[in-house]
């Protein structure tokens, strides 16, 4: 079975948001031989910026913290603050580094066990008729295309085509009926959830 991931993927694992049981049972999966993740090479360009992004908002929130402190210690009442406190900005430090690393961790595991779907100018040019038609933003146009192109280059050289879904949590702008009618073309269901995509994939434990 062929298993279509974007950004949202690679968050819940990095970040161990709401879903990331489901996501690393799927990247088990990969890394078992029985399942082929696929995922567009924007979308790992992005999980990547919105990482980064997170780590500067947490540095700044970290200084602001610090100051804070060096202000309030200078009280006799708070003079013990700062000492006290370096738990809460150790974890502050060390969850942005566990972060970065399980992000790559997920990166590489798809690179070698899945495939990268190409950025080309193939895609980019589809990408631009995906926004006209099916109102998407960019960024989702991208993902869509890369997608569309690899499940159809799929069934094009198989005699039987292979079983495919598509994970993607942006379920308002996904689950349009004219999306849908894309998708079923090329036999991929839409799955707006991870829990439901490690269902599908394995339905004894959904």
């Amino acid at each position: 079975m062929i298993v279509y991931v974007e950004t949202n993927f690679l968050l819940e694992v990095a970040f161990q948001q709401e879903e990331h049981l489901p996501c690393s049972a799927l990247l088990a999966e990969l890394a078992g031989g029985t399942l082929d993740i696929r995922i567009p090479a924007f979308a790992i360009a992005e999980a990547r910026l919105a990482r980064r992004r997170r780590a500067a908002e947490r540095t700044e929130l970290l200084h602001r913290v610090q100051r804070e402190l060096r202000e309030l210690s200078r009280a006799a009442e708070w003079s013990e603050l700062r000492a006290q406190s370096g738990a809460l900005l150790g974890a502050l430090t060390a969850s942005g580094e566990a972060a970065r690393g399980r992000l790559e961790a997920a990166i590489e595991a798809i690179v070698r066990g899945g495939r990268v779907l190409p950025l080309d100018a193939e895609i980019i040019a589809r990408a631009g008729n995906v926004e006209n038609w099916f109102a998407l933003a960019s960024p989702d146009a991208l993902v869509f295309a890369s997608v569309m192109q690899d499940a159809e280059r799929v069934d094009a050289g198989a005699k039987i085509p292979p079983d495919k879904c598509f994970l993607n949590r942006n379920a308002p702008d996904f689950t349009t009926p004219p999306v849908q009618d894309e998708l079923r073309r090329v036999s991929c269901r839409l799955l707006t959830s991870f829990r439901g995509g490690l269902a599908f994939v394995r339905p004894s434990e959904g």
